[in-house]
């Protein structure tokens, strides 16, 4: 998660800030802990941001978003 929100901050060209990223979990559990704990602290931050997990269970509606 650390990693993730340096690489969010770390973008030195402006059209690049706040850009996607993409991150591999081992499982399920995984996603949704981290999932939590973004949303968590990136709810101190000025911009915009969304946090969208996928996993194989997840429902497919929840996918296509």
């Amino acid at each position: 998660m650390i990693t993730i929100l340096q690489i969010h901050n770390s973008d030195e060209e402006p059209e690049y800030k706040g850009g996607d990223i993409l991150a591999f979990l081992p499982g399920q559990e995984d996603i949704e802990d981290v999932q939590e704990l973004l949303n968590q602290k990136l709810e101190k931050f000025t911009y915009k941001y969304e946090v969208f997990p996928l996993f194989s269970a997840l429902p497919n509606q929840e996918q296509l978003r």
